[in-house]
């Protein structure tokens, strides 16, 4: 499986092929957490992650015009990326939880 992710994506160093792996593996654990708690508070935490490692990244690659081994292009619209799903995440959760509560309230 890792190996099928490597050859799909080609990662700059394995810095970055750590980072994705961690936010897919947060990803799947901020779901079942969602899921499970019924609860999705907790997505903002990956948002302010993703957000602030998007901007360093903007600032560094675009606005300092700096090589960077850690920092990319790809890095500003991963995350951004990311951090958009964690906030679609989010609405589409609390709408769905919200829904559901006020549901079983009036029965």
């Amino acid at each position: 499986m890792v190996s099928c992710i490597q050859e799909l994506f080609q990662f700059r160093n394995a810095g970055h092929e750590y980072w994705f792996y961690m936010s897919m593996g947060i990803l799947i654990l901020c779901l079942v957490a969602a899921l499970y708690f019924r609860r999705v508070g907790h997505l903002w935490y990956p948002v302010i992650n993703h957000s602030y490692t998007s901007v360093r990244a903007f600032v560094t690659v675009v606005i300092q015009e700096k090589q960077s081994v850690a920092y990319s292009v790809d890095c500003i619209w991963f995350n951004a990326l990311m951090a958009a799903i964690y906030i679609v995440l989010y609405f589409v959760g609390k709408h769905y939880f919200f829904q559901k509560h006020n549901t079983d309230k009036q029965m």
